[in-house]
């Protein structure tokens, strides 16, 4: 094997572990933690996988009737129970920001278009929009704003980077004094896959520098991974795999077109 091929290999299995860590609740909320020191703050909960619906209107009942907190911040994904099809079975992660001052819900879809809609169903966000409309009628309900998508290619699998993304730059402008949300600005992305690619580097680039542990949670799930998952592996391959310190090369090590 020679070694671009190895690289390729090794970049896969990093960037595998990298949408591993980024789901998991203790992950992102450690990046938000570290981003946002605030203590209106609710640094809330991730609902991935097999869950039954009805447990995100509990949870929202539970947020905006127990938690003493100005802004609540959670994550949603379409759960693999409740679909009638494959694509109401996609794994597409979703954001949500409630303001509770101004009673205000904002649902965040990376793919989302301009004008509404986008390559992944939002099914989490589509029930508990239902559920906010009939049980919190005083609360205005927003999608993100778009001007290009995060995600506008199958080949984007990055739904869980891209919606912690978006989730803290509208934090960031829901916090600063002159905010109002009419001024609620998307960002301005390239259109072009490669380039958008540079942009989510650079947010890695960024959540890794102020958060070192990172690299371990990162390592760690690298290893965990070939070990459950690379059973098409060759001994010798694993074994070299398993050698990497992850940290030394990701995200540093790495450019835009190693997330191809």
């Amino acid at each position: 094997m020679d070694n671009d091929t190895y690289i390729e290999i090794r970049n896969s299995w990093i960037l595998f572990a990298i949408r591993d860590i980024l789901e998991k609740t203790d992950v992102r909320n450690m990046i938000l933690e570290r981003e946002f020191n605030d203590n209106n703050i609710y640094f809330g909960d991730s609902f991935v996988g097999e869950y039954d619906y009805s447990i995100l209107n509990k949870y929202v009942d539970y947020c905006i009737n127990k938690i003493n907190k100005n802004l609540i911040l959670f994550t949603i994904s379409n759960s693999v129970r409740q679909c009638s099809n494959v694509e109401d079975c996609e794994t597409h992660f979703q954001t949500v920001i409630i303001d509770k001052i101004n009673k205000v819900i904002i649902f965040i879809d990376p793919s989302r278009k301009q004008k509404g809609g986008g390559i992944y169903k939002t099914t989490a966000s589509n029930m508990l929009i239902k559920y906010m409309k009939n049980a919190y009628p005083s609360y205005k309900i927003k999608w993100n704003p778009v001007k290009t998508p995060c995600q506008t290619n199958y080949k984007d699998v990055f739904c869980q980077s891209w919606s912690l993304y978006l989730q803290m730059l509208f934090v960031q402008q829901i916090l600063s004094s002159d905010f109002n949300y009419t001024s609620l600005t998307a960002p301005i992305l390239p259109v072009k896959l490669s380039d958008r690619y540079g942009v989510l580097l650079q947010f890695y680039r960024s959540i890794f520098s102020k958060n070192k542990s990172l690299c371990k949670y990162l390592d760690d799930a690298y290893k965990s991974d070939i070990d459950n998952f690379a059973t098409d592996l060759s001994i010798v391959l694993k074994n070299k795999l398993l050698k990497e310190d992850v940290c030394l090369i990701f995200p540093d090590k790495f450019t835009d077109k190693d997330l191809m």
